[in-house]
């Protein structure tokens, strides 16, 4: 494992994730002591599951760790002290050259049973798009893994409020499958939702799979997209909502102390980048909603899945564009807001932090500052 001073970047979300962001540690220092986390712990090592895991784009010379082009790996940073985060770390990226190797070394597994568990729970994070504890907490059930509830932040209120917002964004839906007239939240249509939400396999989803003529895996897999888009659609709501505070917020954010020339130009400028590039994500958002929208729409206006069925079956590759693009801005709208509770337009951050934080968001949306501290 190389050595990572990274995690400095990260001590401001000691006590907070996102979903570019899994760290254990914290989970660990929280429910460490709690027998449920001791019975159903995310990974069997426990050097792994008190790690920091993030979804990070690869500099120039890291795409060279892996066989096959990659623009965004997942990382593991093993902290050298768990207690002072400051000391840094040793990281490694999931399925880079040599993982396996670097992780038997780092973790020293007992049983090679013990080592297959922890690499099925490495492939989940490594797929997955983000580490948004919904769409963790759903894969991680579909395939198996009984893992405690603390590992997934979303509330029992986002469910509920999740629940609410897809009740009736497939409430037609459910009344076309099962043939009724009646849109309304009755028993049957709140049973067939559950189940739609639901990471178990259910019978209750049998007429969904005969309407569109899926096969069981394309079924079950293209349902998992479809409930990472309604969670997605959920989300981007807010943050839509909160990007032009947020905007304000950085943009008359001063750093404190004496700054040199370099420094001057860098702040605007990576200012500006951020701006733009979260700008062209929301509206790139937007239209694989819209693709989504329009499928859907087709489905239950012309009573023809055929579209419907074609856009679950694409659905996994807009699933991990879209993916991406919402856990770049999931993540830095997460970060300003746990700096600055609520954003102001009178925000002071020390130089170097804000330096670094500037730093972080622009790679996070893959742009680059053309100045020497780029």
């Amino acid at each position: 494992m190389a050595l990572d001073r990274s995690i400095r970047s990260l001590l401001a979300l000691n006590g907070a994730g996102t979903s570019r962001v899994l760290n254990l540690c914290t989970i660990e220092k929280m429910n460490g002591t709690k027998a449920e986390y001791r019975d159903a712990p995310l990974f069997v090592a426990p050097v792994l599951n008190t790690a920091i895991f993030i979804k990070h784009r690869l500099r120039p010379g890291e795409a060279e760790l892996f066989s096959e082009g990659k623009s965004v790996a997942t990382k593991i940073i093993i902290p050298f002290d768990k207690a002072d985060l400051r000391s840094g770390g040793r990281s490694v990226f999931i399925g880079q050259r040599n993982f396996v190797d670097a992780l038997k070394q780092a973790c020293n597994y007992k049983s090679e049973i013990e080592l297959k568990r922890d690499l099925d729970v490495l492939d989940v994070l490594y797929t997955l798009p983000s580490l948004d504890p919904f769409l963790l907490r759903e894969k991680l059930r579909g395939d198996g893994f009984k893992v405690d509830d603390c590992y997934f932040s979303l509330s029992t209120t986002d469910q509920e409020k999740m629940f609410d917002y897809s009740a009736r964004e497939v409430g037609r839906l459910v009344a076309m499958a099962t043939g009724s007239k009646d849109q309304s939240l009755n028993a049957a249509s709140r049973t067939m939702i559950s189940a739609l939400l639901s990471s178990e396999s259910d019978d209750r989803l049998t007429p969904l799979k005969s309407a569109l003529n899926l096969t069981d895996d394309n079924f079950r897999e293209g349902i998992f997209c479809w409930r990472g888009f309604l969670y997605y659609k959920w989300h981007v709501v807010s943050y839509t909502q909160q990007a032009e505070p947020f905007f304000r917020s950085m943009l008359h954010c001063r750093a404190r102390g004496t700054l040199s020339d370099e420094e001057k130009k860098f702040f605007p400028a990576a200012k500006r980048e951020v701006i733009v590039a979260m700008r062209k994500y929301l509206k790139s958002i937007q239209e694989t909603i819209a693709i989504y929208d329009e499928a859907y729409a087709n489905m239950i206006d012309r009573r023809d899945p055929t579209a419907f069925r074609e856009f679950l079956l694409s659905a996994p590759d807009l699933f991990l564009k879209m993916g991406e693009k919402t856990g770049a801005i999931s993540h830095i709208i997460s970060f300003w807001h746990y700096c600055f509770a609520p954003p102001r337009d009178d925000s002071v951050l020390d130089a170097e932090d804000l330096k670094m934080t500037l730093q972080d968001f622009c790679q996070g949306l893959g742009v680059r500052v053309q100045t020497a501290l780029a």
